[in-house]
This record gives structure tokens, C-alpha cells and sequence, in this order.
């Protein structure tokens, strides 16, 4: 077994591998896309050489859904929304209608991770002391019930909606 490192990240070549025309490579868990460049050289029986290289970017697996709800009691326009899994939080913003949709991607390590959806009525406004939040399932679960378009609504699970409700029950 031979160990490359690269980076923080070491890939491991099996021994069994590394001298065949398909070597197979083992790839930790990553928490960011990495490019990496293989050199090979060949050495005929004459001693000739002859070297190439190729990179190529080995990417992180992640699990996605997309996020799509109101923020409501009466809708509150142009809320700022948080949606957050663990430390890492996305923001996007409601609509003049309350209405938001964000992407939400995760590095497949958290997939587990409760999803949770905090908004917050913008300043200046006669909703600027409004802030509802909503607990939702794991992210896996999430992509699960979003099925197979990739869009969690209300539909598939009505704690999308961000309301005072949801902030009752999460409290």
C-alpha cells in the first residue's frame, strides 16, 4: 500500500494496483473539492523514458435540496432567511410576499444534521422585530421527502413554512 498526501488529505494506492494500467485510488472524506495532477513515467526496456501528466479535481460529495416556503403570519415581505445545518448557515431573502426558495447544499458528512430555518422581518419596516424559526428534519430526510425533483414545499413537509407556529413549537 503506498499513501500520497495531498494537502490535508491523504489517498491511499494499493499495492496490487500501482503498477497496472487502471490503478484505483481510495479518497478520505473531503470538505472541499481538490485538483490534483498524476505524473506517470514509463521506462522502456531500452531505458528510454517518456512522463505525462493529467490533472484532475476530485469533488467532495454533498447532499442538496432545495428549500421552498413562506414566511408568514400575515406574510412578511422581504424577510431576511437563515437556513442553517450545524455551523454553517445560508441566507437568502423573502419576497414582497414572504415567499423564499434557496438551494441548500451540504458536505455529505452533516447529512444528518437538523435543518434549521430562522427569518427575520427587515429593518425599517413595521415587521423589523419579527423573527419566527422552524426545526426541521436532517438533511437526508429532507432529500428523501423532496423526492424526485429536488424541491422540499409544503407539500412535502409543512414546517417550510416559517411561522409563528413553528416558533411556538420550537421554543
Amino acid at each position: 500500500v503506498k499513501n500520497i498526501q495531498l494537502k490535508d488529505y491523504w489517498i491511499t494506492i494499493s499495492s496490487k494496483d500501482i503498477n497496472t494500467a487502471s490503478p484505483r485510488f481510495t479518497v478520505p472524506d473531503i470538505k472541499d473539492d481538490i485538483d490534483i495532477t498524476f505524473m506517470v513515467t514509463v521506462t522502456d526496456d531500452d531505458g528510454a523514458t517518456a512522463t505525462a501528466s493529467k490533472k484532475l479535481t476530485i469533488k467532495r460529495k454533498v447532499s442538496s435540496v432545495t428549500i421552498t416556503g413562506i414566511v408568514t403570519d400575515e406574510p412578511i415581505p422581504n424577510a431576511d432567511v437563515f437556513i442553517s445545518v450545524g455551523n454553517v448557515e445560508h441566507k437568502t431573502k423573502a419576497n414582497g410576499q414572504g415567499e423564499y426558495s434557496s438551494l441548500l447544499s451540504v458536505d455529505d458528512s452533516d447529512k444528518s444534521r437538523l435543518v434549521k430555518i430562522r427569518a427575520v422581518g427587515p429593518s425599517g419596516t413595521e415587521n423589523e422585530n419579527v423573527e419566527f424559526v422552524s426545526q426541521l428534519n436532517s438533511v437526508e430526510t429532507l432529500v428523501e421527502q423532496a423526492g424526485d425533483d429536488g424541491e422540499l414545499t409544503k407539500e412535502d413537509n409543512f414546517a417550510v413554512n416559517v411561522t409563528n407556529v413553528s416558533t411556538a413549537e420550537y421554543v
